[in-house]
């Protein structure tokens, strides 16, 4: 009974994988790309190379950290810029696991708003042309 559940528990969350991520931006300028990974002990260290799009076997009490990418792909600045992520059902959000990084260096300057147990918001001021900014965070798998 237990491996049926933790089965179903896992297919479940890893459907919504490829969901995680969006942005609000009309013109489309924005690429984002979200990438996943095994943190068994929930350490904040992953224990495999992030993928792509694809499911990830989760067991109860184990972490995912999930990376965001977000590219300006446009020629003009993006102000007030608001990355959304789902927290997949049967999951809470780790306390203290969200990083935001400019360009590869950590940006102080981010607003976080958990809107509910269900989502977080991450909204920054700016992204210039063709820059990246990446987004951490982590997720446990409730048993």
């Amino acid at each position: 009974m237990l491996i049926t559940k933790t089965l179903l528990l896992i297919f479940f969350l890893m459907s919504f994988a490829p969901f995680q991520a969006f942005s609000v931006d009309t013109k489309k300028s924005l690429k984002i790309q979200l990438y996943q990974a095994i943190d068994a002990n929930c350490d904040g260290v992953i224990d495999h190379n992030y993928v792509f799009n694809m499911p990830l076997s989760v067991l109860p009490q184990q972490c995912v950290i999930y990376k965001i990418e977000a590219q300006n792909i446009s020629s003009n600045n993006l102000d007030n810029l608001m990355i959304k992520g789902n927290i997949p059902v049967y999951t809470q959000l780790k306390a203290d696991s969200i990083s935001v990084y400019k360009e590869g260096k950590l940006s102080p300057i981010f607003e976080y708003k958990s809107l509910d147990s269900r989502k977080i918001n991450i909204k920054l001021a700016t992204l210039a042309p063709l820059k990246t900014i990446t987004v951490f965070y982590s997720v446990v798998l409730r048993h």
